[in-house]
Protein backbone atom coordinates (compact mmCIF):
# COMPACT_ATOMS: atom_id res chain seq x y z
CA UNK A 1 0.00 0.00 0.00
CA UNK A 2 2.66 2.26 0.47
CA UNK A 3 4.69 2.01 -2.65
CA UNK A 4 1.34 2.55 -4.55
CA UNK A 5 0.67 5.69 -2.31
CA UNK A 6 4.18 7.07 -3.30
CA UNK A 7 3.77 5.91 -6.68
CA UNK A 8 0.32 7.72 -6.88
CA UNK A 9 1.63 10.65 -5.27
CA UNK A 10 4.89 11.13 -7.68
CA UNK A 11 2.07 10.41 -11.08
CA UNK A 12 -0.40 13.14 -9.02
CA UNK A 13 3.04 15.71 -8.84
CA UNK A 14 4.09 15.36 -12.44
CA UNK A 15 0.81 16.00 -13.54
CA UNK A 16 0.05 18.86 -12.07
CA UNK A 17 3.48 20.59 -12.79
CA UNK A 18 2.80 19.76 -16.48
CA UNK A 19 -0.76 21.20 -16.52
CA UNK A 20 1.25 24.38 -14.42
CA UNK A 21 3.87 24.89 -17.19
CA UNK A 22 1.63 24.13 -19.46
CA UNK A 23 -0.55 27.11 -18.18
CA UNK A 24 2.26 30.00 -17.57
CA UNK A 25 3.62 29.00 -21.16
CA UNK A 26 0.28 29.11 -23.17
CA UNK A 27 -0.11 32.92 -22.09
CA UNK A 28 1.81 35.48 -23.70
CA UNK A 29 4.84 36.49 -23.56
CA UNK A 30 5.91 38.82 -20.02
CA UNK A 31 6.83 41.94 -21.68
CA UNK A 32 9.81 43.75 -19.32
CA UNK A 33 11.34 46.73 -20.22
CA UNK A 34 14.62 48.34 -19.78
CA UNK A 35 16.74 51.27 -20.14
CA UNK A 36 18.13 51.05 -23.52
CA UNK A 37 21.15 52.68 -22.47
CA UNK A 38 22.87 51.67 -19.74
CA UNK A 39 25.69 49.33 -20.42
CA UNK A 40 26.83 46.51 -19.06
CA UNK A 41 23.75 46.84 -17.05
CA UNK A 42 21.03 46.81 -19.85
CA UNK A 43 21.16 48.36 -23.06
CA UNK A 44 19.44 47.70 -26.81
CA UNK A 45 22.31 46.09 -29.58
CA UNK A 46 20.37 46.47 -32.77
CA UNK A 47 17.48 44.79 -31.64
CA UNK A 48 18.18 42.73 -28.85
CA UNK A 49 18.35 43.67 -25.38
CA UNK A 50 21.51 43.02 -23.32
CA UNK A 51 23.09 42.86 -20.46
CA UNK A 52 23.04 41.94 -16.64
CA UNK A 53 18.91 42.31 -15.52
CA UNK A 54 18.70 40.63 -19.31
CA UNK A 55 20.22 37.85 -18.30
CA UNK A 56 19.01 37.39 -15.13
CA UNK A 57 15.72 37.71 -15.95
CA UNK A 58 16.21 35.01 -18.50
CA UNK A 59 17.86 32.37 -16.28
CA UNK A 60 15.04 33.04 -12.93
CA UNK A 61 12.24 33.50 -15.18
CA UNK A 62 12.68 31.74 -18.80
CA UNK A 63 15.09 28.71 -17.84
CA UNK A 64 13.79 27.98 -14.51
CA UNK A 65 10.42 28.92 -14.41
CA UNK A 66 9.17 28.34 -18.18
CA UNK A 67 7.54 31.74 -18.48
CA UNK A 68 8.50 33.10 -22.22
CA UNK A 69 9.63 36.66 -21.79
CA UNK A 70 9.98 39.38 -24.34
CA UNK A 71 12.82 41.70 -23.62
CA UNK A 72 12.66 45.36 -25.45
CA UNK A 73 14.41 48.67 -24.37
CA UNK A 74 13.85 52.42 -24.53
CA UNK A 75 14.76 55.87 -22.74
CA UNK A 76 14.42 54.91 -19.18
CA UNK A 77 11.16 57.61 -18.49
CA UNK A 78 9.71 55.66 -21.80
CA UNK A 79 10.30 52.55 -20.06
CA UNK A 80 8.38 53.90 -16.72
CA UNK A 81 5.71 55.44 -18.13
CA UNK A 82 4.84 52.02 -20.20
CA UNK A 83 5.11 49.81 -17.05
CA UNK A 84 2.51 52.33 -15.33
CA UNK A 85 0.13 53.03 -18.26
CA UNK A 86 -0.30 48.83 -18.99
CA UNK A 87 2.01 48.75 -22.08
CA UNK A 88 4.47 46.74 -20.54
CA UNK A 89 4.41 44.70 -17.46
CA UNK A 90 7.51 44.86 -15.83
CA UNK A 91 10.98 46.62 -15.19
CA UNK A 92 13.71 45.88 -13.08
CA UNK A 93 14.83 48.90 -10.92
CA UNK A 94 15.25 51.05 -7.72
CA UNK A 95 12.19 50.62 -5.46
CA UNK A 96 10.76 54.28 -5.12
CA UNK A 97 7.27 55.30 -3.65
CA UNK A 98 5.90 56.37 -6.98
CA UNK A 99 7.07 52.83 -8.67
CA UNK A 100 5.54 51.12 -5.66
CA UNK A 101 1.93 52.64 -6.69
CA UNK A 102 1.54 50.79 -9.66
CA UNK A 103 4.15 47.84 -9.45
CA UNK A 104 4.51 44.69 -6.71
CA UNK A 105 8.37 44.10 -6.01
CA UNK A 106 10.43 41.21 -5.18
CA UNK A 107 11.48 41.38 -1.63
CA UNK A 108 15.15 40.62 -3.02
CA UNK A 109 17.56 42.86 -5.03
CA UNK A 110 18.38 41.05 -7.89
CA UNK A 111 21.52 43.31 -8.66
CA UNK A 112 22.77 46.07 -6.13
CA UNK A 113 25.43 48.62 -7.84
CA UNK A 114 27.26 51.73 -5.85
CA UNK A 115 26.56 54.62 -6.52
CA UNK A 116 29.50 57.44 -6.32
CA UNK A 117 30.00 60.87 -7.43
CA UNK A 118 31.75 62.05 -10.35
CA UNK A 119 33.17 65.37 -10.94
CA UNK A 120 35.66 67.12 -13.75
CA UNK A 121 39.10 66.16 -13.79
CA UNK A 122 39.48 69.67 -13.91
CA UNK A 123 37.35 71.29 -11.97
CA UNK A 124 38.20 74.12 -10.00
CA UNK A 125 35.80 73.01 -6.90
CA UNK A 126 37.82 69.76 -6.54
CA UNK A 127 39.38 70.13 -3.48
CA UNK A 128 35.68 71.30 -2.18
CA UNK A 129 33.74 68.59 -3.81
CA UNK A 130 36.29 65.54 -2.49
CA UNK A 131 34.70 66.58 1.04
CA UNK A 132 31.27 65.99 0.29
CA UNK A 133 29.59 63.58 2.74
CA UNK A 134 25.82 64.17 2.29
CA UNK A 135 23.37 64.88 -0.48
CA UNK A 136 22.61 68.64 1.59
CA UNK A 137 26.37 69.00 1.08
CA UNK A 138 25.49 69.28 -3.04
CA UNK A 139 23.03 71.73 -2.31
CA UNK A 140 25.77 74.90 -3.46
CA UNK A 141 26.44 73.08 -6.34
CA UNK A 142 25.39 72.26 -10.34
CA UNK A 143 24.05 68.99 -10.82
CA UNK A 144 23.50 67.04 -13.72
CA UNK A 145 21.05 64.09 -13.83
CA UNK A 146 18.84 62.16 -16.51
CA UNK A 147 14.66 62.01 -17.20
CA UNK A 148 13.51 59.10 -15.48
CA UNK A 149 15.91 58.49 -12.65
CA UNK A 150 13.52 57.96 -9.76
CA UNK A 151 16.35 58.55 -6.81
CA UNK A 152 17.28 61.64 -8.21
CA UNK A 153 14.23 63.38 -8.98
CA UNK A 154 13.41 62.25 -5.09
CA UNK A 155 16.43 62.95 -3.09
CA UNK A 156 17.61 66.05 -5.21
CA UNK A 157 14.34 67.91 -5.18
CA UNK A 158 15.66 70.77 -3.26
CA UNK A 159 18.87 70.64 -5.69
CA UNK A 160 20.20 72.47 -8.76
CA UNK A 161 19.69 69.84 -11.02
CA UNK A 162 20.38 69.89 -15.21
CA UNK A 163 17.79 67.26 -16.44
CA UNK A 164 19.13 65.99 -19.68
CA UNK A 165 18.14 63.06 -22.08
CA UNK A 166 20.53 60.26 -21.14
CA UNK A 167 23.90 59.10 -20.02
CA UNK A 168 26.23 60.43 -22.19
CA UNK A 169 24.66 63.78 -22.17
CA UNK A 170 25.03 63.51 -18.27
CA UNK A 171 29.17 62.83 -18.39
CA UNK A 172 29.83 65.43 -21.51
CA UNK A 173 28.42 68.20 -19.33
CA UNK A 174 30.74 66.92 -16.48
CA UNK A 175 33.44 66.23 -18.43
CA UNK A 176 33.43 69.82 -20.02
CA UNK A 177 32.97 71.36 -16.69
CA UNK A 178 29.49 72.28 -17.50
CA UNK A 179 28.50 71.36 -13.70
CA UNK A 180 29.62 70.31 -10.89
CA UNK A 181 28.99 66.89 -10.41
CA UNK A 182 27.03 63.69 -11.21
CA UNK A 183 25.82 60.84 -8.89
CA UNK A 184 25.30 57.70 -10.50
CA UNK A 185 26.46 53.74 -10.22
CA UNK A 186 30.19 53.31 -10.42
CA UNK A 187 29.40 49.94 -12.84
CA UNK A 188 27.43 52.17 -15.22
CA UNK A 189 29.49 55.21 -15.17
CA UNK A 190 33.18 53.75 -15.39
CA UNK A 191 32.03 51.60 -18.58
CA UNK A 192 30.41 54.57 -20.00
CA UNK A 193 33.81 57.00 -19.32
CA UNK A 194 36.10 54.44 -20.72
CA UNK A 195 33.43 54.27 -24.09
CA UNK A 196 33.06 57.58 -24.79
CA UNK A 197 36.84 58.26 -24.04
CA UNK A 198 36.06 60.59 -21.31
CA UNK A 199 38.89 58.62 -18.73
CA UNK A 200 41.33 61.90 -18.73
CA UNK A 201 38.50 64.00 -17.84
CA UNK A 202 36.27 62.74 -15.04
CA UNK A 203 37.10 61.74 -12.21
CA UNK A 204 35.35 60.04 -8.84
CA UNK A 205 35.39 61.46 -5.74
CA UNK A 206 34.42 58.12 -3.55
CA UNK A 207 37.34 58.25 -1.06
CA UNK A 208 34.90 60.55 1.17
CA UNK A 209 31.87 60.24 -0.71
CA UNK A 210 31.00 56.40 0.16
CA UNK A 211 31.47 57.10 3.52
CA UNK A 212 28.36 59.31 3.04
CA UNK A 213 24.63 59.44 3.37
CA UNK A 214 24.72 58.93 -0.91
CA UNK A 215 26.91 55.65 -0.58
CA UNK A 216 23.50 53.10 -0.10
CA UNK A 217 23.53 50.50 -2.58
CA UNK A 218 21.65 51.49 -5.77
CA UNK A 219 19.61 47.83 -4.95
CA UNK A 220 18.17 46.79 -8.12
CA UNK A 221 14.31 44.55 -7.89
CA UNK A 222 12.08 42.96 -9.76
CA UNK A 223 8.99 45.11 -10.20
CA UNK A 224 5.62 43.66 -11.92
CA UNK A 225 3.10 45.66 -13.14
CA UNK A 226 -0.58 44.99 -10.33
CA UNK A 227 -3.20 43.54 -12.29
CA UNK A 228 -5.92 45.05 -13.77
CA UNK A 229 -7.94 41.97 -13.30
CA UNK A 230 -7.25 40.21 -10.44
CA UNK A 231 -9.17 41.19 -7.52
CA UNK A 232 -6.13 40.37 -4.83
CA UNK A 233 -3.15 41.41 -6.58
CA UNK A 234 -4.21 44.87 -9.07
CA UNK A 235 -6.10 48.18 -9.04
CA UNK A 236 -8.54 48.67 -11.97
CA UNK A 237 -6.54 52.03 -12.15
CA UNK A 238 -4.83 50.78 -15.87
CA UNK A 239 -7.76 49.77 -18.04
CA UNK A 240 -5.58 49.05 -20.95
CA UNK A 241 -3.59 46.82 -18.94
CA UNK A 242 -3.98 43.09 -19.37
CA UNK A 243 -4.13 40.98 -16.23
CA UNK A 244 -0.58 39.75 -15.04
CA UNK A 245 -1.96 38.04 -12.06
CA UNK A 246 -0.95 34.63 -13.26
CA UNK A 247 2.69 36.06 -13.14
CA UNK A 248 2.56 37.75 -10.19
CA UNK A 249 1.70 34.55 -8.35
CA UNK A 250 4.13 32.39 -10.09
CA UNK A 251 7.30 34.73 -9.80
CA UNK A 252 6.34 36.62 -6.20
CA UNK A 253 4.01 34.17 -3.84
CA UNK A 254 4.63 30.81 -5.82
CA UNK A 255 0.79 29.80 -5.04
CA UNK A 256 1.21 26.69 -7.45
CA UNK A 257 4.22 25.33 -5.56
CA UNK A 258 2.97 25.87 -2.57
CA UNK A 259 -0.62 24.50 -3.63
CA UNK A 260 1.17 21.10 -5.12
CA UNK A 261 3.20 20.75 -1.95
CA UNK A 262 -0.17 20.42 -0.05
CA UNK A 263 -1.85 17.92 -2.16
CA UNK A 264 1.25 15.83 -2.33
CA UNK A 265 1.89 16.02 1.59
CA UNK A 266 -2.05 14.75 1.89
CA UNK A 267 -1.54 11.82 0.31
CA UNK A 268 1.69 10.75 2.63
Amino acid sequence: MPAEKSAFRKCLLGCLLSLVMQTVGAADPLRVVYFENYEPISWLDAETMRGALVEIVDEAITRRMGIAVEHRGFPWARAQEMVKKGYADAFLTVVTPERTEYTNTSMESVLSLDNVAYISARSPRRKELERIQTVEDLLPYALVDYFGNGWAKKRLAAHNVNWVPGMSNALRMVGAGRVDAFIEASQVVRYHVHKMNLDADIMDVATDFRVGEISALHRQKFALRRSTGSVRYGHPRHAQGRNVGPYLRQIFDRQAVIFLAKLVRSFS
